[in-house]
C-alpha cells in the first residue's frame, strides 16, 4: 500500500507519489522495469485505477536537490511536463512548507517555480531556458500535405498552424504521433487564432505523446510560443495567452531568452492505494 495525491492543472491530471523520505534502494525497487509500466497503466486507468494522465514521483538527488520522475498513462516514461511541475511545486508549497520561490528538477533541466495563492486557487510562474526551434517538416496524411514546426522543449512536439477539432485529432493524431519522421514519436500541437477574441490570444488544441488527446499541455504551449516567435507572429517580450480545452494559460519570453509560464493548479484529493 502507497499513499497518493491527485492534482491538475488546467484539467491535465496527475498523480503525485511522495518518495522524499524513501531511499534509492526502495525507490528503485517499485520502479521495477518488468512490474511498473504495467502498474502504471492501471493506476492511470479511469476505470479500474485512480484515473490520470500521468505519474510524477518525487525524490532527492544527491545534494538534497528535488527531482521528479514523470510517467505517461501508457507506463511509458516520460521526459517533461510543464503542468505536472505546476502541481508539483503546488504540492511541495502547501504540502511540504517549502518556500514559495523553488527550484525543481526534471529530465536534468532546472525550473524556477514561483507559488501565488489567492483563495482557493494557486497560480503558479515557471521560469525555463528557452525551448529550442528546429525547423519546419512536412509530412503527408491521408494524401493531405501537412506543414510543421519541430521544436524541442525538454520533449518533442510538432506545431501545426492549423484549425481542427477533437474529433478529426481523436482520429488522426496517432498517425501524426508514430509518423516514421519522429522515431521516438512526438506530441502533436494544433494552433491558430480567432478574430472573435483578444489578441494576442491563441487556441490550442493538444495530442500527447503517450497520452492522446488532453485538456491541456504547459510543454506544449511553450512550444507553440517558440513556434509563433520564430515565424514573426509574436514579438519579443509579448505576453500571449493560448486557450485550451481546460483553461488559459499566459506566457512570455524575456530578454535573457528565459521562457515564462502562468496557470493554476489545484489539488484534487488524497488517498492510499492497496497493491494486488
Amino acid at each position: 500500500m502507497f499513499d497518493f495525491c491527485k492534482y491538475h492543472s488546467l484539467g491535465n491530471d496527475f498523480i503525485v507519489l511522495d518518495f522524499l523520505s524513501k531511499t534509492n534502494a526502495y525507490i528503485d525497487s517499485f520502479l521495477n522495469p518488468q512490474k511498473w509500466p504495467p502498474l502504471a497503466k492501471q493506476l492511470c486507468d479511469r476505470h479500474y485505477g485512480i484515473g490520470a494522465d500521468g505519474i510524477l514521483i518525487i525524490r532527492y538527488r544527491e545534494k538534497r536537490e528535488i527531482e521528479v520522475l514523470l510517467y505517461n498513462a501508457d507506463g511509458s516514461h516520460g521526459f517533461f511536463c510543464l503542468n505536472g511541475l505546476r502541481c508539483i511545486a503546488h504540492y511541495l508549497v502547501t504540502q511540504r512548507n517549502q518556500a514559495a520561490h523553488l527550484s525543481i528538477i526534471m529530465s536534468k533541466k532546472t525550473i524556477i517555480a514561483r507559488v501565488k495563492k489567492t483563495g482557493q486557487t494557486v497560480n503558479l510562474s515557471l521560469s525555463l531556458p528557452k525551448p529550442h526551434y528546429q525547423g519546419r517538416h512536412t509530412l503527408t496524411l491521408h494524401r493531405k500535405k501537412i506543414t510543421g514546426h519541430i521544436v524541442d522543449a525538454g520533449n518533442p512536439h510538432f506545431v501545426i498552424f492549423d484549425e481542427v477539432d477533437s474529433n478529426w485529432l481523436s482520429q488522426h493524431g496517432a498517425k501524426i504521433e508514430s509518423n516514421p519522421f519522429f522515431p521516438h514519436k512526438t506530441n502533436v500541437e494544433f494552433v491558430w487564432s480567432d478574430i472573435t477574441i483578444p489578441a494576442p490570444t491563441y487556441h490550442l488544441l493538444v495530442f500527447e505523446r503517450g497520452c492522446g488527446i488532453t485538456l491541456a499541455c504547459g510543454s506544449g504551449a511553450a512550444a507553440a510560443m517558440i513556434a509563433l516567435t520564430e515565424q514573426g507572429k509574436i514579438e519579443p517580450g509579448k505576453t500571449v495567452t493560448f486557450n485550451m480545452q481546460g483553461g488559459d494559460l499566459s506566457s512570455f519570453i524575456d530578454t535573457e531568452n528565459q521562457l515564462h509560464q502562468e496557470a493554476p493548479a489545484q489539488f484534487i484529493f488524497k488517498g492510499n492505494y492497496k497493491l494486488d
